[in-house]
Formats: structure tokens, sequence, C-alpha cells
């Protein structure tokens, strides 16, 4: 799924995250024609979203003989068995790449990465790919989230049914989702905001959706969730989360919630609703701090029952100290201070990412501190 960043660079790499995705790796520039929208000084903060699910309500798990502790995923969590290459080159026409080729050539001094894909804790996959120029199918790019129909939240099983396009950022990203068998089957790609009307790439993102859904056909495993147990975290509403963690302590004057530019995505919504990821977006607000004092814009990220993907998202990242952590690691270097901050208890993740380490290693240690009440 598209991870979503914090940081305003350019929109040559906006869309993960699901922020998205925590906020430090940039995202891809709109198609050349898109007119940028005026992205304004600070926006409203965002409606505080309700604790996380409980056991007692979260989407009813199958009865299996034994607990699952790491996710039986779409396709073994590979890509290239969503869509095959002779499936893309019909889709997007030849030279498409995997969208993290493409983003390693657009900003080369980034550190590769494997995408965070908490999708993955509900049986999920979530793949992309970058349109060669000029594509035959008049996308730009194409994204696409497959996951167990049964994970997802009702208020989505029907929301993108018809086309949808929404902004993130300055980038128009259109939407459309069907349920084919067992799967619930989400295309996305970033549109061409440049005409007052939503741009129609209904039919191409029909026929990926029914590329994706033969596969699945043939798919011969069927996904299976992890399970949930007492060790997941039941995660507070963002407010409650920030002053559990008197992140106001932390600044001369105060901080906002919400995200100073954008607004949360559907596809962060429905993982919020699901009950394995939520994002809590903050920063400073500019009329209480004091002049000259560094304005902070960060991202708290808890996935309850991630920590199965712990060895793979943080491949490549470096040892570092958090109280209260069994095991934390970030991606911060000299040329990427905003590097992310990864942090596991054992059983969940949390990633803290947009600001330099010292600072995300004082949020994290605090934040960990009011999730560990909730288990």
């Amino acid at each position: 799924m598209r991870h979503f960043s914090v940081s305003v660079i350019s929109v040559v790499v906006a869309a993960v995250l699901v922020g998205c995705t925590p906020a430090a790796v940039p995202t891809p520039a709109a198609p050349a024609d898109a007119v940028p929208t005026a992205a304004p000084e600070a926006s409203t903060p965002a409606p505080s979203l309700s604790p996380m699910p409980s056991a007692s309500t979260a989407p009813a798990v199958p009865s299996d003989p034994a607990p699952v502790a790491e996710p039986v995923r779409f396709f073994g969590g590979e890509c290239s068995r969503a869509l095959a290459e002779a499936q893309l080159d019909a889709l997007l026409d030849e030279g498409w790449r995997p969208y993290d080729d493409f983003l390693q050539e657009q900003v080369p001094d980034v550190k590769a990465r494997t995408s965070f894909a908490p999708e993955g804790t509900l049986g999920g996959i979530s793949c992309r790919w970058k349109a060669p120029e000029g594509s035959s199918s008049g996308l730009w790019d194409l994204e696409v989230l497959v996951l167990p129909a049964a994970e997802v939240p009702t208020s989505f099983r029907t929301q993108f049914s018809t086309q949808k396009c929404g902004w993130n950022y300055d980038a128009l990203i259109c939407r459309l989702a069907a349920v084919r068998g067992d799967a619930w089957i989400l295309a996305s790609t970033m549109a061409d905001g440049s005409e007052d009307r939503d741009p129609d790439h209904a039919a191409a993102l029909g026929r990926a959706i029914s590329a994706v859904s033969d596969a699945v056909e043939n798919n011969p495993t069927s996904p299976k969730p992890a399970s949930r147990t007492g060790e997941w975290w039941e995660t507070p509403s963002c407010t409650v989360l920030g002053e559990g963690m008197r992140i106001d302590d932390l600044t001369s004057g105060t901080f906002r919630a919400g995200y100073w530019e954008g607004s949360p995505q559907p596809e962060q919504i429905l993982l919020d609703q699901a009950g394995v990821q939520r994002n809590c977006p903050w920063f400073s607000d500019s009329e209480t701090i004091d002049p000259g004092e560094t304005f902070r814009i960060f991202t708290v990220t808890a996935a309850p029952g991630a920590h199965w993907a712990w060895e793979s998202v943080t491949a490549g990242a470096s040892e570092v100290e958090v109280a209260g952590a069994m095991e934390a690691r970030t991606f911060s270097r000299p040329a990427d201070e905003g590097g992310d901050l990864y942090v596991t208890d054992g059983a969940n993740i949390l990633v803290v990412g947009g600001e330099d380490t010292e600072f995300l290693v004082e949020i994290a240690e605090r934040a960990l501190a009011v999730l560990d009440e909730t288990t």
C-alpha cells in the first residue's frame, strides 16, 4: 500500500504510506501536467480515532486448531505471483518497473528498505509498479491491495465499487475495488488532477482487478490472518496516546495532532479499523513555540501483532538502544536524519519517523510506556 510521508519533499515520492507510512521515505511526483494544490500552513487537527478493537470487538478470526503466530499471506507475500510479467506487459505495456526500483532511481541517497506491510498481519499483500511513460493504459502507476474479504471492515466492502478519486497532498489517487471469491481487491493509481473532473481510469483499474482475481483463483494456499493474543496492543486514540506520552513536555509550546499537510488515506483508515495499524501524526504549533525553536513533524505508528515481519522490515537497519524495547533499529544516517525508527516488544511493532534519531528515541520510549499498559 502507499506509505505516506509527513515530509513535504516532492510528490514524485507521494502516496505510504498509508501518514501513510511513517514519514521518512520521499514520495513520487504526480504526472508532469498535474496541478498541485496549495498546501495549508497547518491542517485542522484530525478527529481522534476510537481505541483499536479489543479481542471482543475485533473482526472475528476463523477458528483453527492452533493459533496462527505468523500470517499466511496471499501469494506467499510475493508480488510476482500476484501479477506475472506477461500480465503487467498487457496492463501497463513493456517497460514497467517495480515501484521500489523506480523510487531508488529517483532518490538514490535514500537507503533501500522493505516497505512496512501491516496488511500482511491480516493475510494480505500490497504491490506497486511504475508504468512506462506514455503507457497505453493511461496509468502513471498501478498499486493493488489484496485482503481476505472477511477481514475487511464492512464500511469498505462497497466503498470503492465505482471509481473514486481523492487527494493525497498534491497528488490525486483514483481507486476501484471489488470482492472476488474470498478476496477483496483494491486497485489504485496516481492520476492527472489538472482537470476539474476526475479522470476515468475505471476500465484500466478493472482489468487489473480481473488479472489479480485470476491469480487468486489459482493461489494454492488460503490466506490466514495472525491470531490475536493478549500480547497485542489495544492502541488508544491518538489523543489519549499523546496525553499519556506527555509530548508537550518536549517543546516550549505545544504540538498539534493531525497532518501538517494532507489527510488520512483510505488504506490507513481501513487498517486502523481492522485493528492492525494506527498512525498518529503531530506537528509543532507555530503559534505557541518560542521563536527559533525547531519546528517538528513526526508520526507514531503502532502495529499490533506485527512482530512476525520484524526481520524483513528492518533488514539493513542499525541497532539502537530504546528503553523498554526488546529490540530497536534505525534507518537514520548522516544523509537521512529523518530515517524511521523501528521498535518491537516481541509481539508488536512501533514505527516513529520524521525527525532526528535522538528525538525519535525519546518519543518511542514514551509511546512504549503507554502502549505496554494496554496489554
